[in-house]
């Protein structure tokens, strides 16, 4: 599973839109957009997407682990 489709099963988990997404972690929608069709690949947000979304950041990042963290 590549970076754009771990964003999209993310932002799907968390049950946010693209529009609710970006306002948590301070983008824009069409910066959401581009991440999960793979037009861009802004990594510095994957922290915080990861966070905004309650899932594992290596998962999210590098696609290693587990999508859920343990808690």
């Amino acid at each position: 599973m590549e970076l754009k489709d771990r964003i999209k099963a993310a932002r799907k988990h968390a049950h946010l839109s693209q529009v609710q997404l970006a306002q948590a972690v301070g983008m824009t929608q069409t910066s959401i957009s581009d991440l999960e069709r793979g037009k861009s690949r802004a990594t510095s947000f994957v922290a915080q997407i990861a966070g905004a979304c309650g899932v594992n950041p290596l998962w999210l990042a590098e696609g290693r682990g587990e999508m859920l963290a343990e808690r």
